[in-house]
């Protein structure tokens, strides 16, 4: 997998794992917040037009670094050359001074921190402003970038002490996001959208990785060939050592929205991962793209399956970050 072909966040990624640095560095992590109420879960007692409350944490260089980053990235030249821009400045400058200029602003206006030291602190002045922390491990692949069983096992060590990290930090109700394909091959994730509505349904090819983890139930998908069933085995055996860790610490664990291409594929893994771990509540939620005009519909469905099974349902809403891509990709195939 050539570096030079990635998108930032895989290269990210790619750099960590090749590197051998440690999940304890704390590298490449994108804290985000959850908005909430930290007096009441009513929706109703939430305003956003109140600047006051939602900055008066802030000082005011924080307040001009947002800004201007925000009118920076509104600019379509600069978005859609950021990085040949970084790699030049960095070439030029050296990394010493490019990092003395890039940190203060674009890498901390986006990133949580390090170490551990700085994550604890972006927590405790999340939780001052009523805000929960979210945290987002850059780590995700598309079609025809695997490189082998040991990066997915490493990927998942990391996040799994990443998720330590926001406990011991002390994060309310933490929520640890992650993607699947940083788990298993995304060409296997393809392939298993590709069954959905007909070989199996949503709920068989669920029902097969909940019993996966629950009972160790080998999966065998006739349309995988036999090393693909292979992987995704290993697959969800990584998925049932996170999310029985993620039960034992109380996380919220946070499946995130891929490509369209894989979306059915992730469903059913996280629908499976639901059905074996949010029995007494929400462990594990799916996450849905607004953008797709069947988003109400794929709740809907998602929602009846998990529950007529008798288990709780998790879901995160999002506009959706693939947009670009997926519009290139949709003109392509007419």
């Amino acid at each position: 997998m050539a570096l030079n072909k990635l998108r930032p966040l895989q290269l990210q990624a790619s750099l960590l794992y090749r590197g051998g640095s440690t999940p304890q560095q704390f590298r490449h992590v994108q804290a985000m917040a959850e908005g909430t109420n930290s007096q009441t879960s009513s929706v109703e007692s939430l305003d956003f037009s109140d600047h006051k409350t939602v900055f008066k944490f802030k000082s005011t260089f924080d307040l001009l670094r947002s800004l201007s980053i925000l009118r920076i990235c509104s600019i379509n030249m600069f978005v859609d050359n950021a990085l040949p821009m970084m790699r030049g400045a960095e070439a030029i400058l050296g990394n010493r001074i490019f990092s003395a200029m890039a940190r203060p602003t674009f890498y901390r206006q986006f990133v949580g921190g390090d170490t551990e030291e700085e994550l604890s602190k972006t927590c405790e002045l999340m939780r001052s402003s009523g805000l929960r922390l979210m945290v987002c491990p850059a780590m995700e692949e598309d079609e025809g970038e695997g490189s082998g069983e040991e990066k997915y096992d490493f990927n998942t060590k990391y996040i799994s002490e990443i998720g330590d990290m926001m406990v011991r930090a002390g994060a309310e109700k933490p929520c640890l996001q992650f993607k699947i394909t940083a788990m298993m091959p995304a060409d296997v994730v393809t392939k298993i959208s590709g069954m959905v509505g007909k070989e199996y349904t949503m709920q068989q090819l669920a029902e097969l990785v909940h019993h996966k983890i629950s009972y160790e139930e080998t999966i065998n998908l006739a349309n995988l060939s036999p090393q693909e069933n292979i992987q995704l085995n290993q697959g969800v055996d990584r998925l049932a050592g996170f999310g029985k860790a993620g039960v034992d610490k109380d996380l919220r664990l946070l499946v995130d929205a891929e490509y369209t291409y894989m979306n059915q594929g992730i469903s059913v893994m996280a629908l499976g991962m639901m059905l074996a771990f949010n029995k007494e509540k929400p462990v594990v939620w799916n996450t849905y793209q607004c953008y797709l005009k069947q988003a109400l519909n794929t709740v809907s469905a998602e929602q009846q399956l998990v529950t007529s099974l008798g288990c709780l349902f998790g879901a995160k809403i999002v506009r959706g970050a693939y947009m670009e891509k997926e519009r290139k990709l949709a003109k392509l195939k007419g």
